[in-house]
């Protein structure tokens, strides 16, 4: 789940929202390790998923932002791998 604010804050308090959550953006019935790598693995093939978590990541703050080619193979390495700097793991064939 993630959770984001609208607007400047009012009153002393910020009105938050539900903004999403990885099971309705992903369709993901489970959250376990597995299932997100092979969201991970969905993101280099289905566009419009991975630029839903490429807009979600920045927290909807620039929906201009955009990532293709190199930085989208980037970001789905970033997401494979346990720690910076690691090699990204090959891609498993269909």
């Amino acid at each position: 789940m993630s959770f984001s604010t609208r607007g400047p804050v009012q009153n002393g308090y910020l009105d938050w929202y539900l903004e999403y959550t990885a099971a309705d953006a992903y369709g993901m019935t489970r959250l376990a390790a597995q299932d997100w790598h092979d969201v991970a693995l969905r993101f280099l093939n289905d566009t419009e998923m991975f630029n839903d978590y490429y807009f979600y990541k920045s927290k909807s703050v620039d929906p201009e932002r955009t990532c293709t080619g190199a930085c989208v193979t980037s970001e789905v390495c970033s997401l494979r791998t346990s720690y910076v700097g690691q090699p990204c793991p090959s891609v498993p064939s269909a």
